[in-house]
């Protein structure tokens, strides 16, 4: 089976505190928690982050930890659900211009490939290109504006923007449309 690994998932594992621990084989049940949390947090799934601990912990281990994973994901995925809903504080530093490092990096994966810009009633929108050499537009305001940016933000890696980091990155890709795009 072929797995498709994120770049935040790759650095999920590799940067992970835990790893070493588990590789050990020795005093498992801490570096697993971390290492079970970092994964959650990165977007794997479950199989594959019992594949991954398998994997790490050495041939002929005998503890309890791998009975204990089901638990320990479960329990990471609980905390990061009540993260989210709290718009995910501790990541969501703000920068000096006031936005979100989320907000920032999603604006930076949106306009990579495409261009704003507004009309005459500053109305803000969006141009992207097709695979076909074309380009389409889209209003600001419309669904399809919105699942461009949460695809483009999906794409770059990213977890999901949650409804008011969506929000924060319309509005100021609005502004950068009206104030900064040219007028068409």
């Amino acid at each position: 089976m072929e797995h498709v690994i994120s770049k935040n998932l790759l650095a999920a594992v590799m940067g992970n505190k835990g790893l070493p621990g588990l590789i050990s084989g020795v005093g498992t049940h801490d570096p697993a928690l971390s290492f079970t949390y970092r994964l959650v947090g990165a977007g794997a799934e479950d199989a594959f982050i019992e594949q991954l601990v398998r994997a790490a912990l050495p041939s002929g281990y005998s503890g309890d930890t791998l009975d204990e994973l089901p638990g320990m994901i479960a329990s990471a995925r609980e905390k990061l659900a009540m993260k989210s809903g709290e718009e995910d504080e501790a990541e969501a530093q703000t920068q000096g211009n006031g936005r979100s490092t989320i907000t920032h990096r999603a604006i930076e994966a949106v306009l990579a490939e495409s261009t704003l810009f507004h009309d005459d009633r500053n109305r803000a929108y969006i141009s992207t290109p097709t695979s076909t050499g074309g380009r389409l537009c889209y209003s600001l305001d419309s669904t399809s504006a919105n699942l461009l940016i949460r695809e483009r933000h999906h794409r770059a890696g990213e977890k999901p923007l949650s409804r008011n980091s969506l929000t924060e990155v319309i509005d100021t890709l609005k502004a950068q449309a009206i104030f900064d795009g040219p007028k068409i």
